[in-house]
């Protein structure tokens, strides 16, 4: 296994043993699947963090005392328990493909590495402001429904 970074388009094998790159088509193939796959990761983490940040606001906005009765609270719980379960599949799907974007890197090929830091870059600059868009408008229209259900 190499040890130091290279920049041969010979890479083999990467993640598996049938995969062994031995041409330039198939470093830059290679690295479009790598590319792919950071922008995949980054969109997950971009998601959970504005997810995350949405569901702050939502809890720290004004709420009624005697709001929430028993019955609404074990109801709250079962829904709670279902949005923590789909978190947690989708933190252990990015924890996944973190690990994947890993094992990419630490092939040593300089095109391997390139790919999974371009991959993320363009991802983050990509994919951010279109999560940040999209929550906002859901916290746009949450807080129109809500202001008509107040009513």
């Amino acid at each position: 296994m190499q040890m130091a970074f290279f920049a041969s388009n010979i890479v083999g094998p990467i993640l598996f043993k049938g995969w062994k790159v031995t041409n330039a088509a198939g470093i830059f193939g290679s690295c479009i699947v790598v590319i792919v796959l950071a922008i995949i990761h980054e969109a997950i983490k971009s998601y959970q963090a504005h997810r995350k940040k949405a569901g702050k606001k939502q809890d720290s906005e004004a709420t009624p005392l005697l709001y929430n009765t028993s019955h609404q609270n074990h109801l709250r719980h079962w829904v709670d328990m279902g949005d923590r379960l789909k978190a947690t599949l989708l933190y252990m799907f990015q924890f996944l493909v973190s690990y994947i974007l890993m094992l990419f890197a630490m092939t040593y090929s300089v095109w391997l590495f390139l790919a999974v830091v371009l991959g993320c870059g363009v991802g983050y600059y990509l994919v951010n402001p279109l999560m940040e868009h999209c929550f906002s408008q859901q916290i746009e229209k949450r807080s129109q429904i809500e202001s008509y259900v107040t009513f």
